[in-house]
């Protein structure tokens, strides 16, 4: 789906690549507040994560419509790792669930809103797609009830724990600091929140954040 994605901008609309390229990376801490509805004290504990991404700035898509918007466009790579418990149901029956996981996705950001302040501050606001590339979890999910209990590893689940695709919204603050003419850092802040399902099977979220924080480098073409 990732590639098709792209394949159809690239088909449909006749790109201008404006005024300069980056690439940058973050350290990254998600964020997950979990479903509790029986005050469990469910628990998620991420690791600090790692992502990279390459980005253009000012781009125009070749419609009359877009005509003076300038679009920023990015792609890369998050990797990040936590361990969860998570408690659902009730006295007379529920599931229980320890897991440790690992994903490794791509991510396709698309800002179609971008504000430049005082020359060298930039905002970008937009959206992110997150496509799986790779996961684990190990760990068990154990159900309880009336007729006895049933364990399973998480392991073994089919299809994996985590969802194939992701959507959400997404904002990036940088300041500039020119090098020479051309080149310039990028020390910046991204945020993003999670606007689909994060898992597939055994955990419930209610929201889902990601903060990234890392340096970039910027050169004009």
């Amino acid at each position: 789906m990732t590639y098709r994605l792209v394949i159809l901008l690239l088909l449909c609309f006749q790109f201008t690549i404006g005024q300069n390229a980056e690439f940058a990376s973050d350290l990254s801490k998600y964020s997950f507040t979990l479903d509790d509805e029986l005050k469990y004290s469910n628990s998620s504990m991420p690791d600090i994560g790692h992502s990279f991404y390459f980005g253009f700035n000012d781009v125009r898509l070749g419609l009359k419509e877009l005509e003076g918007v300038n679009f920023r466009f990015t792609g890369g790579v998050d990797r990040s790792t936590g361990v969860f418990f998570f408690r659902s149901g009730g006295l007379g029956g529920g599931s229980i669930t320890n897991a440790k996981t690992q994903k490794t996705v791509i991510t396709i950001g698309v800002y179609p809103f971008n504000f430049k302040f005082f020359k060298h501050l930039e905002l970008n606001i937009g959206i992110k797609y997150l496509r799986t590339f790779s996961s684990n979890a190990s760990g068990s999910s154990s159900d309880f009830g009336l007729a006895g209990n049933d364990v399973r590893d998480i392991g073994d689940a089919e299809g994996g724990v985590f969802s194939k695709n992701q959507l959400g919204a997404t904002g990036r603050i940088a300041y500039q600091i020119k090098l020479t003419d051309n080149l310039s850092l990028t020390p910046q802040y991204n945020y993003y929140i999670g606007l689909s399902k994060e898992f597939r099977r055994y955990i419930r979220t209610s929201s889902i954040q990601n903060h990234f924080l890392g340096l970039g480098i910027q050169k004009e073409i």
